[in-house]
């Protein structure tokens, strides 16, 4: 925006200063316009182009597959702190003390299918229907 307004007072002759940088004032407006426009792109990108302001993490149940550690205990830590109750179901234990309530932990098998059915059972009856799944 900055660079917009030099770039209207060099072209226009208010700023007569930087008339001999009329070249590099040009180029940097052109660069901060792409720059911007590129974050903004992304923004939109990312979330589908749609914004919703009426999400609210205090009402999702998110279980998330191999939460015990790694990626997917900082996913499962970053979920808990926006509000989200968080079922975490691994073949391991928590490597990490939940700081929160919001974490539940279950031990689960990922590649026996009987065993996943009853763990779903159960979070189903205990904890509510999970509104989302992360892996």
């Amino acid at each position: 925006m900055v660079t917009s307004i030099f770039l209207y007072l060099v072209h226009t002759g208010r700023l007569t200063t930087l008339a001999p940088y009329e070249t590099l004032v040009q180029f940097t407006a052109a660069v901060s316009i792409t720059l911007w426009l590129n974050d903004w792109l992304s923004v939109k990108s990312r979330n589908n182009w749609v914004i919703d302001d009426t999400w609210d993490w205090k009402k999702e149940v998110i279980v998330v597959t191999g939460g015990s550690g790694g990626i997917g205990a900082g996913v499962s830590q970053r979920l808990a702190d926006m509000g989200a109750k968080v079922i975490v179901l691994d073949i391991i234990p928590l490597t990490f003390k939940p700081g929160t309530k919001r974490i539940v932990y279950r031990k689960c098998d990922l590649s026996d299918e009987k065993e996943i059915a009853n763990v779903c059972e159960n979070i189903r009856n205990e904890e509510g229907h999970p509104t989302v799944l992360g892996q």
